[in-house]
């Protein structure tokens, strides 16, 4: 499988856990380790991922972890490539990846979400102005993704719902969205059949095995899906509710789904009530309590290269509105 020098790119719970030491005895090759990767890389840390590493002669890089983990190694990927003097700021800009990069890269996705295993993009946070960026290009597409629904298997219910809805609501996206083809739909479609079943399953037993085999898919789909059109509106106004009310990525795209579906289809119809009736099922609310006081976000949340996929044009104005609409929902959970 890989052939060289291999560096290991994933988190201190992964190590602790033992996943680290198990693909050491696997490889059967030198392994270097990093396993600082934390929810929401930063440019900050990862710059001193890159520093720690830049004088390793590696072959071959393994993300091993959700897409925080996976994404980070697409980074470290890129920078080894480029060589000394690779300025990851100025790697912030659509398509600065090659078509091809001289390194391997073996994804091992342990989150059924992001689909970050199949995409050509990579998420970076700006600690400092709490905005969030992309590293994109086609030579980010990992060689090799391993899908083991096993390691999601430990994945608390928090972190399983949120992971999920961020598939949910990508599948969501690639479907409404200016990008779409055929082919993208039919992906996206049975992604979303998929998850409302193996959700409700997994609430209700973390250990269903076929619960989670469909959640691997259904994030592996949304990955292929959004690989050709990008994500839209809802991810685009989830950005700032996670940099600044601290609400997990997939429920912050999860909250807003239900008003941006809404506005995209000109009417709040049965799809958005299936939609909205879901999220009240998994208790969406309940985790998402940190979401508060969103209407100042409102001008942070048209990101180019996200709100501009919406077939639907949005205005600052029409944010508030569906912003408005989100807030009533959520605050329904206190009644």
């Amino acid at each position: 499988m890989a052939v060289g020098r291999c560096l290991l790119v994933t988190t201190p719970g992964h190590t602790r856990r033992g996943l680290t030491d198990r693909v050491r005895g696997l490889l059967g090759v030198q392994l270097l380790v990093h396993d600082r990767v934390q929810t929401n890389p930063t440019i900050e840390q990862l710059s001193e991922a890159i520093a720690d590493v830049a004088s390793e002669r590696v072959k071959t890089i393994i993300g091993l972890g959700g897409g925080s983990a996976i994404d980070s190694a697409k980074v470290l990927r890129l920078a080894l490539a480029r060589g000394p003097g690779f300025d990851l700021r100025a790697a912030l800009v659509p398509d600065a990846a090659p078509d091809q990069l001289d390194m391997r890269m073996i994804a091992v996705p342990t989150t059924a979400g992001t689909g970050s295993e199949v995409t050509p993009t990579a998420t970076v946070w700006d600690g400092l102005s709490r905005t969030k960026h992309s590293v994109g290009g086609s030579g980010l597409f990992p060689d090799e993704a391993i899908v083991d629904p096993q390691l999601t298997r430990d994945l608390p219910w928090p972190e399983t719902l949120s992971t999920g809805l961020d598939a949910f609501s990508q599948c969501h996206e690639a479907i409404w969205n200016l990008n779409a083809t055929p082919a993208t739909t039919v992906v996206a479609e049975r992604g979303i059949a998929l998850v409302p079943p193996a959700l409700r399953a997994l609430m209700r037993d973390l250990g269903d095995d076929p619960a989670r085999t469909a959640m691997a898919e259904a994030a592996l789909r949304s990955g292929l899906a959004i690989s050709q059109t990008r994500t839209g509106l809802a991810h685009s106004m989830s950005y700032p509710i996670t940099a600044h009310r601290g609400v997990p990525h997939g429920l912050a795209c999860a909250i807003v789904l239900p008003s941006v579906l809404a506005f995209t289809l000109g009417e709040d119809d049965a799809r958005v009530r299936t939609v909205r009736e879901l999220l009240e099922e998994l208790g969406v609310r309940e985790h998402a309590r940190a979401a508060s006081d969103l209407q100042p976000l409102a001008e942070a949340m048209l990101t180019p290269g996200r709100a501009d996929n919406s077939p639907r044009p949005a205005s600052v104005h029409d944010l508030r509105s569906m912003l408005a609409a989100t807030e009533d929902w959520l605050e329904g959970s206190a009644q």
